[in-house]
């Protein structure tokens, strides 16, 4: 929509967005806190409310979030807490976004994304061990990679340079799926029987996930949109 891409432009403010999840971001000092919370958020709201109304579209104050990410010394440091949107609503922030499926804390440390995503594997591993009786080794795997293994990989790139343990956590989790698959004891070594599944380690998947990204960007085969970023850095 060439209204909504113009919109947008007007706001001078980068824009993210998927299907119906868009994300408006902006950086700054702490010293001009005031001015963003205070006055160039909620003109910013202002403005895309008075677009979607003139379109038969409507602002949901329920689902909409605001987030500060930054060290928790600067984040301690911020005064305002929450901005009015409208005259009426006020949002106040929060401390963690889910964005496309994957929750963003303020100081980016990923814990919770990661407690979450260990809640839910160990779930999934606990259903699919029920039905190894009834598949091959083959056909598990294959279950496994789709269910358990996918939900770590996903941008997983995000997890370079956090901290060990929860890396350690992501690694017990791929320990777990290879000693299901393989029918291992507690004790026994996993290191060894990734290597028979054809597996990476996680820290090694993280690296070779940003490795492959920045292969295809410089080679042109990424999405335009990381080409187009790749010109900007050069």
């Amino acid at each position: 929509n060439v209204t909504r891409l113009l919109l947008f432009k007007n706001l001078a403010t980068p824009l993210h967005g998927f299907a119906d999840n868009h994300q408006v971001y902006k950086s700054f000092h702490l010293e001009k806190e005031y001015q963003i919370v205070a006055t160039d958020v909620p003109l910013c709201f202002k403005t895309i409310n008075e677009w979607m109304s003139s379109h038969y579209l409507q602002l949901n104050p329920g689902k909409t979030e605001i987030i500060v990410f930054g060290s928790n010394s600067t984040l301690s440091k911020l005064e305002m807490h929450g901005t009015f949107i409208t005259p009426e609503i006020c949002v106040r922030f929060v401390s963690t976004a889910k964005n496309l499926g994957f929750h963003l804390d303020s100081p980016l440390t990923f814990t919770p994304q990661i407690d979450i995503l260990k809640l839910k594997c160990l779930h999934s591993l606990r259903k699919l061990s029920k039905m190894k009786s009834f598949l091959s080794s083959k056909q598990m795997q294959q279950l496994v990679l789709a269910v358990v293994i996918s939900a770590i990989d996903y941008c997983n790139s995000l997890y370079y340079g956090i901290h060990s343990r929860n890396i350690k956590i992501l690694q017990n989790i791929q320990n777990r799926v290879c000693a299901v698959i393989l029918g291992l004891k507690k004790r026994d070594p996993k290191s060894e029987n990734l290597k028979s599944l054809h597996w990476l380690k996680v820290p090694e998947r993280i690296e070779f996930k940003i490795l492959l990204t920045v292969f295809k960007i410089l080679n042109g085969k990424a999405p335009k949109s990381c080409q187009l970023q790749s010109h900007q850095w050069k």
